[in-house]
């Protein structure tokens, strides 16, 4: 019972921190659709300072939505497949991967907050890369097992970097944004090409999961009710022995068998 109280907690733990995890790329999602839309459609904006749509900043708005969809989704399936599946880590691993991943959500606030600042959204970016790949190089080194989509994810982090400064220094600031929302949608469709199993839980399907026996029902036997619950018999002639009746599910000893005495003959 106490295992199960501690796991329980546990959960809670990790879900309460996912939940916050959420509400900051929500407000961050947020901000960015506020920054581009607001000066837009704003009630000092009339005649053509409405009509002329901000592109650049639209664009950078984009570009955060797509990089932050594999960013959240990875982050909520790293906590779930490392505290709450599998052999349990330290304790203080939980608050450092959070603690990180924490201060990434700011860097993406900070994002939604830059869509007309092509220069603060390009910092605020850099800023999420690099805690992304602190955390992962960190993630990978205290990990005890072998998780290949960290190391994806650091590869990841790297190239899109190299990219991102390519394309600050020598692209002319005018396609800023389109490349950037560009170069986003690039990464996240390699990021869900080269961890699909991951994101979508089908390392443990491929696996095989652990075989659970499944009532039979509607099998009566020795003038047994028809609808009660029964198994087939494991050698012939067994069920002229012993029949199976309902029994209620436990969660460690699963169905319990109880045999009936024999049915006497009618005299």
């Amino acid at each position: 019972m106490d295992a199960q109280v501690t796991s329980e907690r546990l959960r809670r733990s990790v879900n309460a921190l996912e939940h916050l995890h959420a509400v900051i790329i929500g407000l961050a999602l947020t901000l960015g659709a506020q920054g581009f839309m607001s000066p837009w459609l704003g009630s000092g904006a009339v005649g053509s300072e409405r009509s002329h749509f901000p592109l650049t900043p639209f664009l950078l708005f984009m570009a955060l939505f797509i990089t932050i969809i594999p960013f959240f989704h990875g982050a909520t399936r790293h906590l779930d497949a490392v505290h709450l599946s599998g052999a349990r880590p330290p304790s203080r691993d939980l608050l450092i991967d959070y603690f990180l991943l924490f201060l990434e959500g700011v860097a993406f606030v900070s994002m939604g907050m830059s869509v007309y600042s092509p220069t603060h959204f390009f910092w605020a970016a850099a800023v999420v890369l690099t805690i992304d790949t602190v955390w992962g190089v960190n993630t990978l080194l205290r990990s005890g097992e072998r998780r290949p989509y960290l190391l994806k994810w650091l590869l990841l982090d790297v190239g899109t970097g190299a990219s991102l400064v390519a394309l600050w220094r020598w692209i002319d600031p005018a396609a800023f944004g389109g490349l950037m929302c560009a170069g986003a949608l690039i990464r996240t469709v390699i990021d869900y090409w080269l961890n699909w199993d991951f994101f979508f839980d089908r390392e443990t399907e491929a696996g095989g999961g652990a075989v659970t026996a499944a009532p039979i029902a509607n099998a009566p036997a020795n003038g047994a009710p028809a609808g009660d619950i029964g198994v087939r018999p494991a050698a012939p002639g067994a069920a002229e022995k012993a029949a199976i009746v309902k029994t209620e599910a436990s969660s460690t000893t699963g169905l319990e068998l109880v045999p009936l005495p024999a049915k006497e003959p009618k005299k």
